[in-house]
């Protein structure tokens, strides 16, 4: 992924998930980062329906990272391991999110 310098009211971050070697499809191995950037206005953190559509977003986003690999959805313990990779995922993201937005909302004081 390319890298572009962002204007100062776009925002990025990383999504970093841990996911096991299993929820990456791999037989057998140490734990794997997986990582999507999203990149959003900080304007839509000023709004329930922008910060809503973020939240869906990050949603998404954690979804895709936790189900590279495929998950074999007949192993309930697999079906456990990804569920528990997007709320960890969208847990953290949210704690970034509103860092960011506090971060916005002091720097606009």
């Amino acid at each position: 992924m390319t890298t572009l310098p962002t204007p100062m009211n776009l925002t990025s971050f990383a999504l970093a998930l841990v996911a096991s070697g299993a929820m990456l499809g791999l037989a057998a191995g140490p734990a794997e980062a997986a990582t999507e950037t999203l990149t959003f206005h900080s304007s839509e953190l000023a709004t329930p329906a922008g910060r809503a559509q973020l939240e869906t977003r990050v949603r998404y986003a954690a979804e895709r990272v936790c189900g590279r690999g495929g998950v074999d959805w007949r192993n309930l313990r697999e079906q456990a391991d990804y569920r528990a990779c997007v709320a960890q995922a969208t847990a953290k993201a949210r704690e970034d999110v509103a860092a960011l937005r506090s971060e916005t909302m002091l720097a606009a004081r």
